[in-house]
């Protein structure tokens, strides 16, 4: 996974990344949205939230 994040002068983010799994089918998704820093930390609290679920390649962590 690729990812940055790049700020301007006035609180905007561009975010920008690449996730892909290394199998037969050379599955891959780019992204790219905009979001404002006031939402930064509950982003990052989500992000880790999902990344304890699914991030070990071995499926759902229950």
């Amino acid at each position: 996974m690729a990812l940055t994040v790049q700020y301007d002068a006035m609180g905007h983010i561009t975010i920008r990344g690449k996730f892909s799994e290394g199998n037969e089918y050379c599955n891959a998704l780019d992204f790219e949205f905009q979001s404002d820093q006031t939402f930064v930390q509950m982003t990052l609290l989500e992000l880790d939230l999902i990344v304890k679920k699914y991030g070990n390649l071995k499926g759902i962590n229950l």
